[in-house]
């Protein structure tokens, strides 16, 4: 397949498409552009070349606040990391493989820093071979026109940017574009990292390169990608302010069976645009609270799928035992609470919150998808409220000092004042105890 770029220009001079030095110093924050300004000077005293460039040049001319400073070097990256680093006080860290550093500062900024390179990749999904190379080489290896720009740190030209490939024309036209045809055939995870950005910045895939998308999507090339670095860019999308959209894309554009193979997606893409508005709803109820964002959708997505399938998925992208066990818990729990939240008369206001308390706060969001109606959806908002509000006053401290050994009593013995608490027959402190002592009387008469 013929290799083809887009707006390529190699002419320096024609490139330099404005200088964007006052809109650095006025977005980024005082401590980056006095350490942009200092590692140019370092760079200059080397005879090096250095720029800004792909996030945080898109992201000035964007408007956007930018945390990320990459720096690429026609030069020994590694030697100006050490020479900043020491000048500047801060820990390094290199990767001489790739010819990269990261420099952090005393004052919590991080620099990353890199050679100038080229990639290969040995075959599709590879991980690429590195070389030295031009600024040009380095910015052609990217992955959109939109991340392939530069910004000059050198002396008088500090602040120019650097554009061969039309990445600023493709931002006012609102366009994500691969810089040429294989570019989702070595590194198919750039598809997950093209829809992110489409729906981050409210743009459109480019004509071939949605093309491409779907040559791509017919091959499979996702499949082929190890767990490990598909799901770092899933946390990446289930971060992202409108997750549920992209995961709706992914199903549109046929890539969902290779990330979520046996889940139908079916019964997901309703649950996926509820999602945002559940976990507003929670927020509106005071428990928005200490939620992993990414937990909460990856439930939805499991949570119509039988057991076998979910843990297949699980096992795919390498989750924890402890993560694993609370999608187990939402996906086993989190009909039969659905169903007793719309049926008032079938179950007591303690057994409810016993459910409720089987389950990840994760699940939360997903409950609420399924509750159409006001009256159970304000009976899940009571139950959440009694558990935050009616813990026992009574601890194990007392029971203890009622002479009962520590032991698995102790937690039967709770669980039972709160259950009796939530029901509402218990009000005051004295009345826990009385509760307490009658029950344990009980259990040593048997």
């Amino acid at each position: 397949m013929q290799i083809i770029t887009t707006h390529i220009n190699t002419d320096m001079d024609a490139l330099s498409s404005g200088n964007i030095r006052d809109l650095m110093q006025h977005s980024l924050s005082a401590e980056y552009y006095e350490a942009l300004g200092l590692a140019g000077k370092i760079a200059a005293d080397l005879g090096y070349r250095l720029y800004a460039a792909g996030g945080v040049v898109r992201d000035l001319l964007l408007g956007i606040e930018c945390m990320d400073l990459d720096l690429v070097v026609e030069g020994d990256g590694i030697k100006l990391a050490e020479a900043l680093s020491k000048l500047y006080g801060g820990q390094l860290r290199t990767h001489p493989k790739f010819g990269t550093a990261s420099v952090f500062f005393p004052n919590g900024v991080q620099v990353d820093v890199a050679t100038a390179r080229i990639e290969f990749y040995e075959y599709p999904a590879a991980m690429p071979q590195v070389e030295k190379a031009s600024l040009y080489q380095d910015l052609f290896r990217r992955d959109f026109t939109i991340n392939a720009m530069a910004v000059s740190l050198n002396g008088s030209s500090f602040g120019d940017v650097v554009d061969f490939f039309g990445g600023r024309t493709d931002l006012e036209r609102g366009m994500v574009r691969v810089l040429h045809n294989l570019s989702f055939f070595e590194d198919p995870v750039r598809i997950l990292r093209a829809l992110r950005f489409e729906n981050r910045y409210n743009m459109n895939l480019e004509a071939h390169t949605l093309k491409l998308v779907e040559q791509a999507a017919s091959n499979k090339v996702l499949a082929r990608v190890s767990g490990e670095r598909i799901w770092a860019e899933l946390k990446h999308i289930f971060r992202e302010p409108r997750p549920g959209a992209i995961l709706d894309r992914l199903i549109q554009l046929n890539l969902w069976s290779c990330l979520f193979p046996g889940i139908a997606p079916s019964p997901v893409r309703l649950v996926l645009t509820k999602v945002p508005r559940s976990y507003k709803t929670l927020q509106e109820w005071g428990l928005g609270d200490k939620y992993r964002n990414w937990l909460i959708y990856f439930m939805a997505i499991l949570h119509a799928a039988d057991w076998t399938r979910a843990i297949d998925v699980c096992r795919r992208y390498s989750l924890s035992k402890r993560y694993t066990a609370m999608v187990a818990a939402a996906l086993g729990g989190w009909r039969s609470l659905t169903k007793n939240l719309q049926e008032p008369l079938a179950i007591t206001y303690s057994e409810l919150a016993r459910q409720v308390s089987l389950l990840p706060r994760e699940a939360y969001p997903l409950i609420l998808c399924y509750l159409t109606d006001n009256a159970s959806r304000q009976r899940f908002r009571e139950v959440l409220s009694l558990i935050s509000c009616s813990k026992p006053r009574v601890k194990g401290e007392e029971l203890r000092k009622l002479g009962y050994k520590p032991g698995p009593l102790y937690k039967k013995a709770l669980d039972a004042l709160w259950q009796a608490r939530l029901d509402g027959g218990l009000c005051t402190r004295q009345e826990e105890l009385n509760y307490i002592q009658e029950y344990l009387a009980k259990y040593k008469e048997r």
